[in-house]
C-alpha cells in the first residue's frame, strides 16, 4: 500500500494524459470487437467450405425456427402475465428482424456468386 501511494504522487501530474490513454485503449477494444463481428460471417463462410448461399439459408432457417418456438411458447402463458409475453414477443420481434433485410432467394442476394457449396480454392 505505502508503494501505491507513493507512486500516485509521480503519476498525479499525467492523470490527464492517463485518463485520455485508457479511453482511447477502451475505444480501440471497441472497434476490434466490431471488427470481429463483421468478419466473422465472412470467415465461417471461407474457412467450413460452404456457399454464401447456404449461410444465408442456414440463418434464415434459424430465425424461422426461432420464430416458430417462441411463439408457441407465447401461446401458453397466461394472458395476465403481460411481463413474460412482452419478453417473449420482443424475443419473436427481434427473430423478425434478423431475417427481414435478407431476400429468400439466394440468386436474388447474391447472384454474382455459384450456388454450389464447394469452394474453388479446396
Amino acid at each position: 500500500m505505502d508503494n501505491t501511494t507513493r507512486i500516485t504522487g509521480y503519476i498525479w501530474p499525467y492523470r490527464l494524459t492517463f485518463g485520455i490513454s485508457i479511453l482511447c485503449a477502451v475505444a480501440v477494444a471497441i472497434c476490434w470487437s466490431a471488427n470481429l463481428s463483421a468478419v466473422g460471417p465472412v470467415v465461417k463462410i471461407l474457412f467450413e467450405s460452404e456457399s454464401l448461399h447456404d449461410y444465408v439459408d442456414e440463418q434464415l432457417a434459424d430465425a424461422d425456427t426461432r420464430i416458430v418456438q417462441e411463439t408457441a411458447f407465447l401461446a401458453t402463458i397466461d394472458e395476465t402475465d403481460l411481463n413474460k409475453r412482452t419478453k417473449v414477443q420482443a424475443r419473436i420481434a427481434d427473430a423478425t428482424e434478423n431475417c427481414s433485410p435478407i431476400p429468400r432467394s439466394g440468386n436474388m442476394f447474391c447472384p454474382m456468386f455459384p450456388v454450389t457449396s464447394s469452394m474453388p480454392f479446396h
